[in-house]
This record gives C-alpha cells, structure tokens and sequence, in this order.
C-alpha cells in the first residue's frame, strides 16, 4: 500500500459512521506508526553506537559514518518490508 493509496483511503473512510471499519482504519494508523517508530529508534541508535566506537577508538567519523549507512540500509529495509506487509 502506497502512502498515496494509504491517505485517499484514510480521506473515504473518515466519515464512515462504521465502528468496524474505523477499527480496522485505527489498526492500520497503528501499524503505519509503529514501523515508522521502529525504523527512527534503529537509525538513531546505529548513529550514537557508532559516534560512541569513534570515541573510544578514536577513529572518528569512519564508524560514525558506516552506522548511518548501516542504519539507513537497516532502517529503509524494514520500511518496505513493513509497507508490504500492509497490503
């Protein structure tokens, strides 16, 4: 489900009077945020990991820089893999 895709149905079902259907929608915001969640914690950890091992072994920014990649790569991979999942 695309994000475009994922907003028109959030615009239909909005003024759906249907307890069911709002829960199903309520489920999928849930789902949409906690993936989203789960990809920013797993960056910004990589990142502070890897700003910690430059400091302690003092070859700073290369592990900084390769846990950014590392966690983007990571972060990105669980994004698709999660928005796949959604359909």
């Amino acid at each position: 489900m695309s994000l475009f895709n994922f907003q028109s149905c959030v615009e239909e079902e909005r003024g759906n009077s249907d307890p069911e259907q709002q829960r199903s929608l309520m489920r999928r915001v849930a789902a949409a945020l906690a993936v989203s969640e789960s990809a920013i914690v797993l960056l910004v950890g990589l990142m502070i990991l890897g700003y910690w091992a430059d400091k302690w072994l003092g070859s700073s920014p290369w592990l900084f820089l390769v846990s950014t990649v590392l966690g983007l790569s990571a972060s990105m991979y669980r994004l698709i893999r999660s928005a796949s999942k959604l359909k």
